[in-house]
């Protein structure tokens, strides 16, 4: 059994303890490796603990509580159910005591390589959230003590803006590529594993391999190639590890850009639209919405029966958050992104704050 302390930039911390860890995960992966730079080297006192996270054989469910749809178990402070992800399954249960959460977990094989995605990262949300912090699905940059956020669905160039602004030689600094915290107008640092595929790597990117990451690369990268890009393997490159000279501290937020898809085959330059705080906002509360699958579903079911529970207004009081977090006085902007395009050309217009 293994039992692991986190602390997330002092605001969120947490235990997970894993009862099922064994030389399978140095098959298929550490599925707690998203937060390595946040653990703990001491224990935490359980009193400063905001939720545990217990990966069990089995749960005992609770007896007398509401049955919704005849897979939810529900009462007060109380969520049990079953659930699945192709061949991914598990069984959750999920007890609130005091405003503390535990949430124990029985997932097969699948599953454990999704337990970080979809459910501890929610949990850190809602805690987040619980405290008056945002978090918004994005990349961000920093410089002079201003940062740049880019917010985008999968795929959608935030990462790629952001490591190609601090491999510019302009002296911008990385922040994230995946979630930002935000409180009162700063952006908070929130650095988890890159992960990179053998097809998409920019040069500076692989320019940071370890010796031994360079050889995994490789290996994937053939296999994608005998595959015929069927066999899509990630390499995790640990922005702590591969490259800690450019990393970034608490920054005052300048500029917020909303990656949006493009509908214009022809388009041949970025297009920048400047919108309004209230757009941004429904747009970083539906891009974390489809990021979060299950956990918000739950939420969903138990507030059929608990509506005013803080579980149940989630949603509300995290575009609350967003609100008050958010400045007034900055740049707020949507970008489509060509299929090729001049990086020279918008790192200017990012840097400038204009629509060149």
């Amino acid at each position: 059994m293994a039992e692991m302390y986190y602390n997330i930039c002092d605001v969120v911390k947490f235990k997970i303890i894993d009862k099922q860890k064994t030389l399978v995960d140095r098959i298929v992966g550490d599925p707690f490796q998203e937060y390595e730079n946040y653990l703990s080297e001491s224990i935490l006192d359980d009193t400063d603990i905001d939720f545990v996270v217990k990966i069990v054989d089995r749960i005992e469910r609770r007896d007398n509580t509401y049955i919704l749809d005849d897979k939810y178990y529900i009462d007060e402070g109380y969520i049990c159910t079953k659930d699945f992800y192709k061949i991914a399954k598990w069984e959750i249960e999920v007890i609130k005591t005091g405003g503390k959460l535990t949430v124990s977990i029985v997932p097969n094989m699948a599953a454990r390589l999704f337990i970080s995605g979809f459910f501890i990262d929610f949990i850190i949300q809602y805690v987040l959230t619980q405290k008056d912090y945002s978090i918004v699905h994005s990349s961000a940059v920093s410089k002079n003590g201003q940062s740049y956020l880019f917010s985008g669905r999968g795929g959608s160039g935030k990462t790629s803006i952001a490591i190609r602004l601090i491999s510019s030689n302009r002296d911008f600094k990385f922040m994230g590529d995946d979630f930002i915290i935000i409180k009162d107008g700063q952006s908070i640092p929130y650095f988890t594993p890159l992960n990179l595929f053998s097809y998409n790597i920019s040069p500076f990117l692989a320019g940071k391999f370890k010796a031994n990451q360079k050889f995994t690369f490789s290996l994937k990268k053939l296999l994608y190639r005998l595959t015929l890009g069927y066999a899509k393997f990630f390499t995790k490159l640990n922005p702590k590890h591969n490259f800690p000279e450019l990393l970034s501290i608490d920054a005052e937020i300048s500029r917020i850009f909303i990656i949006i898809p493009t509908n214009q085959n022809d388009l041949v330059e970025a297009k920048i639209t400047r919108i309004s705080k209230s757009e941004v906002i429904e747009y970083l509360t539906n891009n974390l919405k489809m990021d979060s699958r299950y956990f918000p579903k739950y939420f969903i079911q138990y507030g059929f029966l608990f509506p005013n529970d803080a579980f149940s207004k989630f949603w509300r009081d995290y575009k609350d958050n967003l609100t008050s977090n958010l400045p007034s006085g900055v740049d707020y902007y949507s970008i489509e992104l060509p299929m090729s395009l001049s990086w020279t050309r918008l790192i200017d217009q990012i840097e400038r704050g204009v629509l060149l």
